[in-house]
C-alpha cells in the first residue's frame, strides 16, 4: 500500500511548514516501525481521501494498538479536516487486516475546501517575519479570538474542524485547537493537540 504523504504546501513566504516526520504522533511512534507503518498508511488513505479499505495486513496490530495509531494520526492531521470521526475495521485471528475511513466531503468539495483554509491561513500569517516564536503564536491567537465565533449551539457542520474555525468563522474548542495547531505547523512551530475534559 501506498504510504507517500504529502508535506502541506506553504502558504506564505519566509517560512516553511514543519515536516510530517515532525509531528508528535510520527515521533512517539518511530520506535515501533509496525504502527508507525500503519499510521503513515492511515495518513495516505485519508489525505487521498481513498473510500477503499485500507490494508493493514502483515502488520500484526491488535485492536489496542490501532486504536492508539488512529489517535495519533487523528490528533496529528489537522489539514484533514473531510476525515470523519468514526471508521471501520476488519479483524482475523485477533489481528486487525484493514481500516477503512469515512468521509464528510467528496475529493472535489474537500480540494476546493483545502483552496480556502489555505486561503484563510495566508490571510492571518501574512507579516509576521522577524517576530519571535511567542509574537508569532501571540498573533495567531489573537487573529482567531477576533475572527472566529463559539457555536454555542454544538450544531452547525465542520465546528469541529480547522475548516470551521478558518473559513465558515465558526468553532467549538477543538476547531480553535485545531486551527491553531494548523498555523503553527504553517511556520514551522511544532504543536500538540491535547484533549481532555473542563467542568465534566
Amino acid at each position: 500500500p501506498s504510504t507517500g504523504i504529502s508535506e502541506l504546501d506553504p502558504v506564505v513566504e519566509n517560512f516553511s511548514p514543519i515536516q510530517t516526520s515532525d509531528y508528535y504522533g510520527a515521533q512517539q511512534l518511530a520506535e515501533e516501525p509496525r504502527l508507525l507503518e500503519a499510521y503513515k498508511r492511515l495518513a495516505s488513505a485519508a489525505e487521498r481521501l481513498d473510500t477503499r479499505p485500507v490494508s493493514l495486513a502483515g502488520l500484526g496490530l491488535t485492536e489496542t494498538q490501532l486504536k492508539q495509531v488512529v489517535n495519533y494520526y487523528m490528533a496529528d492531521y489537522p489539514q484533514h479536516f473531510w476525515v470523519g470521526t468514526s471508521y471501520s475495521f476488519g479483524v482475523q485471528n485477533d489481528v486487525v487486516t484493514t481500516i477503512e475511513w469515512s468521509y464528510t466531503m467528496s475529493a472535489q468539495e474537500a480540494q476546493q475546501a483545502s483552496r480556502q483554509v489555505q486561503a484563510a491561513a495566508a490571510r492571518i500569517l501574512q507579516g509576521l517575519e522577524g517576530l519571535s516564536e511567542y509574537e508569532i503564536e501571540k498573533h495567531i491567537h489573537d487573529a482567531l479570538v477576533s475572527a472566529v465565533t463559539y457555536d454555542t449551539t454544538q450544531q452547525k457542520d465542520y465546528i469541529h474542524t480547522l475548516y470551521g474555525a478558518l473559513v465558515n468563522g465558526e468553532a467549538v474548542c477543538d476547531g480553535y485547537a485545531r486551527a491553531f495547531q494548523y498555523l503553527l505547523y504553517q511556520v514551522g512551530i511544532p504543536c500538540l493537540l491535547v484533549t481532555g475534559k473542563s467542568r465534566g
